[in-house]
């Protein structure tokens, strides 16, 4: 399976908190424990397009990863 650059897992994770931290303020969420929620929601939708992402690179034959 191939893995993802580094890189990429950062640059989302950092997305998903600047969102969430956004709605917090413009008052989306109305706690932080709501905004914690929907995070933990969002990671396991991202770490799920993540797996079926790298199953399909695996089933390509002309993947080469990136170094």
């Amino acid at each position: 399976m191939a893995d993802l650059n580094p890189y990429d897992q950062v640059s989302v994770h950092s997305i998903v908190v600047a969102t969430l931290v956004s709605g917090i303020l413009d008052g989306t969420y109305k706690s932080i424990e709501d905004a914690q929620i929907a995070f933990e929601r969002s990671r396991q939708i991202l770490s799920k397009r993540r797996s079926n992402f790298n199953s399909e690179l695996a089933a390509n034959d002309d993947f080469e990863p990136s170094r």
